[in-house]
């Protein structure tokens, strides 16, 4: 019998890019495993030490933290496809060229960042969202700040992780900072700590990881057993134009991320912030698991749209709208469940959500997973800068749609403009960008 063909260069390729993009989704949801259970732990520690006011104030603080995925200006996006390139051609001496380009950029922005923000928080963030004491509690507004900032740069670890297709490393590194907030928060309720503790513990289990994770992907370059090389300028601008194609919509994803939790404190109040935190949550593991689970694609895509490989691109792209769809079946179900699982999470300081801004939360975090998976594939194809003008205007006319319809129907009404700006905005446009992935491979 004669003996099996081997198998083509471009099937092993194939196989070889599905065995990373399996490790690295096997290793991730391992970590997000621990980071869910932490996530979860944390909220009736803090909800029964706290009270549900102070609960409420302290979430929408750590809420806006997650605006350093948008401070950096859409550097990073830049950085990370420029990183995926360079490693797709082997070009191990570019790839840490652009890394220590990218680097010097993000420090200048954070510290630009810095100098702007503290003087503006502190006259704007206690105004903003007070506390329920009344106190101006000007510490944890600077604790929130310089945390964003240095997390501009710090960040930047997670692309180069991502970019080598090892995004398992921050996810590792952010289930370990997540653990260690659940033991600190623990030892900080029975010692008796104040809001700005518990915000500095929170805020550094989000940061920190980034910075593990620049160790330990330069560790497994090789980086450390080498001098690193001067900084390109020229490089250097380039990245900066680069991402400046993305700055608009990234400041203006901000800006609504931001509206999120002040416009809960100030049209819900306190309980309003505490309940969406509760059920952000409770979806976090979930839509965190996804985003991993997918996120490999983003720099998979770059590196098969270079060598051509269009059927291998379609077929991810596909596998990642179907596990898209599993997920959101599983928000469904945790809401369905909600009575039941409630009472046992939290005890006595359960939450009772109303049903419509539950729901509406429910199809929000369905539709903003739906966008993620459209984004790293168009992101991947190198296209996402010439939808950003659009997508600029759709999120500004969500946070004008916020205020109208959260002063109108509370907690309830702001979660409507956030799903609409979605359902009737992003997706749409997004969805027609990516329709050519549709159709079948010729």
């Amino acid at each position: 019998m004669a003996p099996s063909p081997p198998p083509s260069p471009a099937a092993s390729l194939s196989h070889a890019r599905w065995w990373r993009i399996g490790q690295t989704a096997g290793a991730q949801a391992v970590a997000k495993v621990v980071s869910g259970i932490s996530q979860l732990a944390i909220v009736p520690l803090l909800l029964h030490h706290l009270g549900t006011e102070n609960f409420g104030w302290l979430m929408a603080l750590v809420a806006l933290a997650g605006l350093v995925q948008f401070a950096d200006l859409g550097v990073q996006t830049a950085l990370q496809h420029e990183l995926a390139e360079a490693w797709s051609r082997g070009d191990e001496s570019g790839l840490r060229k652009i890394y220590i380009a990218g680097g010097r950029v993000l420090t200048l922005l954070g510290l630009a960042w810095c100098g702007l923000a503290l003087p503006l928080a502190w006259w704007l963030g206690p105004r903003l969202v007070a506390t329920p004491g009344g106190g101006p509690a000007h510490g944890a507004w600077i604790v929130l700040v310089i945390a964003i900032c240095a997390a501009v740069r710090i960040s930047a670890g997670a692309k180069l992780a991502a970019a080598i297709q090892a995004g398992w490393i921050p996810a590792v590194w952010s289930a370990a900072a997540n653990a260690m907030a659940v033991l600190a928060c623990l030892l900080a309720t029975r010692s008796g700590g104040g809001l700005a503790l518990f915000l500095f513990i929170l805020t550094a289990a989000l940061v920190l990881p980034g910075a593990f994770a620049e160790w330990q992907a330069g560790k497994k370059l090789g980086w450390q057993r080498s001098a690193a090389p001067a900084v390109d300028a020229g490089l250097a601008r380039r990245l900066w134009r680069s991402g400046l194609q993305f700055a608009p919509a990234n400041l203006s994803g901000g800006l609504l991320l931001a509206a999120v939790p002040v416009a809960l404190v100030r049209f819900g109040g306190y309980e309003a912030s505490a309940t969406f935190a509760t059920l952000q949550r409770l979806f976090g593991p979930v839509a965190h698991a996804h985003s991993l689970a997918i996120g490999p694609l983003w720099p998979a895509y770059t590196e098969a749209r270079a060598r051509r490989d269009d059927a291998w691109v379609h077929r991810a792209f596909r596998i990642s709208l179907g596990a898209t769809l599993a997920a959101a079946a599983v928000i469904v179900a945790l809401a369905a469940l909600l009575p039941w699982i409630a009472p046992w999470w939290l005890g006595a300081g359960a939450v009772r959500p109303p049903p419509a801004f539950m729901w509406l939360l429910v199809a929000w975090n369905s539709a903003a997973m739906v966008v993620s998976a459209l984004t790293y594939f168009l992101l991947g194809h190198g296209v996402m800068a010439r939808l950003s003008p659009m997508l600029t205007w759709l999120q500004l006319l969500t946070l004008a749609a916020v205020i109208p319809l959260g002063a109108r129907w509370g907690a309830t009404g702001v979660a409507a403009a956030l799903l609409a700006g979605l359902v009737f905005g992003q997706l749409p446009v997004l969805a027609r960008a990516c329709e050519p992935s549709f159709r079948p491979a010729r």
